[in-house]
């Protein structure tokens, strides 16, 4: 895998406010989701690498070139949305994304054909040739999404961009992004505090909770637990099997339909002997698989606490 950011020790102040603290992590190429709670500093790190601001303390990279000294380099490499609008007034898409395409470094008649086909792609029609003032939340959301594909980026840094979208926005947004990422191959840095919609498209995450690295890693890694806990399903005298796994030193936990039955040795093969001693069918026996949603609040409670 290619490494496409590094940072060591990244720090950004804002007056007494430390947005970043001492960030340092390594991505690598591929679908990666930057996760963490509002405030947590996912804008802040997007915005420096961009070289958009200065760092305090630090250094980073990307595409192993300066964030500071390179940073015009890196931003023709890379297709930005940013969370809030930034439209150039009176313009309709047209204008605005060939614009956008003349200033990456294309020709005037290049920069008009990739807007189209990026209009196309976010399913954009005659609507392109309203001014954006007039435009939805979610056609502006598209919008901002067509001006990372202009210029054929290697990396598209995302920014909350599903943000003020109704249900149906939203899901017509992730297939868009889903489509860059699998058909077209484009590395991806999707920053989000929407927990479902990183795991719809990211197969790695970094965490980041005030300004600082939490966890980093595959999702599928990640969820997986060393000892994980034991879902079980009966049919009898469940009553009699509960009993029997708390006899046992087992601790069962009742839910509507089925059983949790926290890690202790050997407990597979202890789960089997009770249920038969308690005369009851095993329909059901499985390792529990936690959610990325567990996940992140077990690692953002570690370092609130």
């Amino acid at each position: 895998m290619n490494i496409l950011i590094e940072t060591k020790n990244l720090t950004k102040l804002y007056g007494e406010v430390q947005a970043l603290n001492n960030f340092s992590v390594k991505i690598e190429s591929g679908a990666i989701g930057l996760l963490g709670p509002n405030g947590a500093g996912k804008s802040t790190l997007i915005k420096a690498l961009l070289g958009l601001i200065p760092a305090s303390s630090g250094t980073g990279k990307v595409f192993s070139r300066d964030i500071t000294i390179d940073a015009l380099t890196i931003r023709q490499r890379i297709g930005y949305m940013p969370e809030n609008d930034c439209f150039l007034p009176d313009l309709n898409a047209v204008s605005y994304l060939s614009y956008l395409g003349e200033l990456s470094g294309l020709s005037p008649r290049d920069s008009m054909q990739r807007t189209h086909e990026a209009l196309y792609y976010v399913k954009i029609g005659d609507e392109r040739y309203r001014n954006i003032s007039t435009y939805s939340t979610g056609m502006k959301q598209k919008i901002k999404l067509a001006q990372t594909l202009i210029h054929d980026p290697e990396l598209i840094l995302l920014d909350e961009p599903t943000t003020g979208l109704d249900p149906t926005g939203r899901r017509e947004m992730l297939k868009l992004i889903k489509g860059i990422v699998k058909n077209q191959g484009k590395n991806i840095l999707f920053s989000s505090h929407i927990l479902q919609d990183i795991e719809q498209i990211c197969d790695k995450i970094i965490v980041l909770n005030r300004g600082e690295l939490v966890s980093t890693g595959k999702i599928k890694e990640l969820l997986y637990e060393k000892h994980p806990d034991l879902v079980v399903r009966v049919r009898g005298n469940v009553g009699l099997f509960l009993q029997r796994l708390r006899s046992s030193g087992l601790k069962p936990i009742k839910r509507k339909n089925d059983i949790l039955i926290k890690y202790a040795p050997d407990i597979t093969k202890r789960v089997v002997a009770l249920a038969a001693d308690a005369n009851v069918q095993l329909r059901y026996l499985d390792s529990s698989k936690r959610t990325l949603e567990e996940l992140f609040i077990k690692l953002i409670d570690q370092v609130e606490k």
